[in-house]
């Protein structure tokens, strides 16, 4: 699932202008690069065709679906901190429900569990050590 969190005005490379909504989804848990961890949520904007009114009552809607993460072309950005950083990714909503948090936590008990691999019960959903 994801929730709509904010819209931005936006400007076409015509000069046309329109509204873009801004996604979040769900919390995940990541690690720095010092090894701590914290929680995160991805987040990712789409074009509408609504108009300002419409997309103030859409804040707070939730959709199926979640925010991928995907390859793109380089470009620089800079953080809140000022830190310029260059990336070659960026996230997008993809309105395919797929089960990133079973994904997730796998990735994470494993690092937490030295590599063991976990897999979910196909019909519960539940974690257990892969055979």
């Amino acid at each position: 699932m994801v929730t709509i969190t904010d819209y931005k005005p936006c400007t076409s490379q015509e000069g046309r202008e329109f509204f873009a909504i801004i996604m979040q989804g769900d919390v995940t848990v990541a690690q720095s690069e010092s090894g701590n961890f914290y929680l995160t949520a991805n987040k990712a904007s789409i074009p509408t065709s609504f108009n300002e009114a419409v997309c103030q009552t859409l804040i707070g809607k939730t959709l199926s679906g979640n925010i991928q993460k995907v390859p793109c072309e380089s470009y620089e950005f800079t953080r809140e901190t000022g830190e310029t950083v260059t990336v070659n990714y960026r996230y997008q909503y993809s309105p395919k429900e797929e089960d990133a948090t079973v994904r997730q936590g796998l990735n994470l008990v494993a690092q937490q569990q030295n590599a063991i691999p976990f897999m979910p019960f196909a019909n519960t959903g539940q974690m257990v050590a892969a055979a």
